[in-house]
């Protein structure tokens, strides 16, 4: 059967990133019941949104959710360039993390130029304030992909390691390229 099961809080309307971490604990708390209870792991995964109703964009937010239910049923989807995106460190990211991780996440974004976004544009886009960030293929943008993946494999982690394609079939097939060049099985 199905071992993992992946989710996001989602955003919210709330302006307080304090209450939307609240509302998004009382929410997932029968989740993660059911989860024990299944005997399957119920993953988190930080979010790229910069939205203040988001509740797993930043680090301290997705270790307080975990640290809540400190359940083994409760785990974290490791996304360095979602981490990126929105600002955090991804890399610091995986060490407050690294105990909590049991599924990860490898894709690349970089900030979207008007050209850029003409030339790609069934491409995924997160809109930001100051930016536009952009889905591209693993390895050809700003996240530190290589140094993620060098962190996962030395930490000892066994899990799945995947893409995630938001980028159009030639793109995708580089982002593979790039990570079974890092060593990512495939």
């Amino acid at each position: 059967g199905i071992g993992l099961v992946n989710s996001y809080s989602g955003a919210s309307e709330l302006a307080d990133s304090e209450r939307a971490v609240e509302r998004y604990i009382e929410r997932v708390r029968p989740c993660v019941r059911a989860a024990e209870k299944a005997r399957v792991t119920l993953l988190i995964e930080n979010q790229i949104d910069v939205a203040s109703g988001n509740a797993c964009r930043r680090v301290a937010d997705v270790l307080r959710i975990l640290r809540q239910f400190d359940s083994p049923s409760l785990r974290h989807t490791y996304d360095p360039a979602n981490y990126y995106g929105a600002g955090e460190d991804p890399l610091g990211a995986f060490g407050a993390l690294r105990p909590y991780i049991a599924h990860a996440h490898l894709k690349d974004v970089a900030v979207a130029t008007a050209e850029m976004v003409a030339q790609r544009p069934n491409y995924k886009y997160w809109p930001f304030p100051e930016r536009l960030m952009m889905a591209v293929p693993a390895g050809e943008g700003e996240a530190p992909v290589k140094q993620a993946y060098r962190l996962l494999a030395e930490s000892g982690y066994k899990g799945y390691v995947c893409t995630e394609p938001f980028v159009e079939e030639e793109p995708l097939r580089r982002a593979l390229t790039y990570l079974r060049g890092l060593g990512v099985p495939g």
